[in-house]
């Protein structure tokens, strides 16, 4: 289970990087998290309003940004994001769905 979230961990790992380039992918990610991070708290809103029509799009902003940050480290043997990211793909995935089972459109 991940005690932190994905914001604050990229906040620590930035600390102890020295390398500029690795540094670099790590902003990068900082940067698609705080979008993904609005979008969903958007998608929320989208539910507790019981509109529904914009939640597959923000969802879909949202696995963008997650898919960003994971080319980031294209090349890096164990990216240090990558089970985060896998983790908020499956989360925009479950959005999805139930965009389509309340909208019926996909």
């Amino acid at each position: 289970m991940q005690t932190c979230s994905t914001r604050d961990y990229i906040a620590e790992l930035l600390k102890k990087t020295s390398g500029q380039d690795y540094h670099s992918r790590l902003e990068i990610c900082g940067h698609d998290y705080l979008r993904a991070v609005s979008k969903l708290e958007e998608a929320c809103n989208d539910l507790n309003s019981e509109t529904f029509f914009g939640l597959a799009k923000l969802a879909g902003v949202a696995s963008k940004a997650s898919d960003h940050c994971q080319d980031a480290f294209r090349g890096i043997s164990s990216p240090p994001l990558g089970s985060r990211n896998g983790d908020l793909k499956r989360l925009c995935e479950i959005g999805s769905v139930i965009a389509t089972l309340f909208t019926g459109s996909s």
